[in-house]
């Protein structure tokens, strides 16, 4: 089986035009490459990694449709796999440069989802993903202040935990609404942690952290406020009349009592 492994080499570009199916491809560690492209690869039956190249690389794979192993994106400026449907492992976008992110025909990622450190991301859409294996973590994105309707509109499983970091004021993830997991956010944004936890339905405690700069953790539901608590008697004129009043009413009830 072919595999593909290019490590500190100066080259700018690197293409396969003809490859179909490959054992593993592994790119790293080339700071003069700014192009990769292998238009007719279908399937890769092992791993994916493609990391510290140059700034600016760009990353194409107009065929790819299946990847049996894990994937690792980093440092890339873009990247296009527009049939890419199923990742059998662990799918990670670390520390890229784009500012967007599109995989539209991809339904299943078998383990672990992970957006960490992408700064210029701000936004991203799985329009097709269907079922997350593991974790899903998006983590110190510090463009992205929205994980909206848009980003897994197609979400039905989710089997690990969530856990959301950044400066985000808006979540909208429509399968949390089916599903029990642990969900862990903070947000150094203004998100509002009792509408959050509102929009998606839950109702148990334990498994669902927010905090924020708004809310530094919800709780689930509104606290009632004791206003009588909150003013004593003594700075609560109406409090203050009010027993006074019911005093002068007992003493001038004893008195008449007395003289009848």
């Amino acid at each position: 089986m072919n595999s593909v492994r290019i490590a500190q080499v100066g080259i700018a570009e690197f293409g396969i035009p003809k490859i179909v199916q490959l054992d593993y491809l592994d790119i790293e560690n080339n700071d003069g490459l700014r192009k990769i492209e292998i238009p007719r690869l279908k399937k890769v039956n092992s791993y994916v990694k493609i990391s510290n190249n140059n700034a600016l690389s760009t990353a194409t794979f107009n065929s790819l449709n299946e990847i049996d192993g894990n994937v690792t994106f980093s440092g890339l400026s873009a990247i296009s796999a527009p049939k890419l449907g199923g990742i059998a492992d662990s799918l990670v976008f670390l520390e890229n440069t784009f500012e967007s992110l599109a995989l539209e025909k991809l339904q299943v990622v078998g383990k672990e989802l992970q957006l960490i450190r992408n700064d210029n991301m701000k936004a991203f859409a799985f329009p097709s993903l269907k079922k997350i294996g593991g974790a899903t973590i998006i983590q110190n994105n510090t463009e992205m202040t929205a994980i909206d309707e848009n980003c897994f509109p197609s979400l039905q499983q989710l089997i690990g935990k969530m856990l959301l970091i950044g400066p985000l004021e808006y979540i909208a993830i429509p399968a949390l609404k089916s599903t029990s997991i642990p969900v862990t956010i903070t947000s150094s944004g203004n998100l509002d942690c009792f509408e959050t936890k509102k929009r998606h339905e839950i109702k148990g405690r334990d498994k669902w952290v927010c905090s924020s700069l708004k809310s530094k953790k919800d709780k689930g539901e509104p606290k009632e406020v004791d206003f009588n608590k909150l003013v004593d008697s003594s700075s609560n004129p109406l409090k203050l009349f009010g027993n006074i009043g019911f005093f002068i009413a007992i003493l001038f009830f004893t008195i008449l009592t007395i003289l009848l």
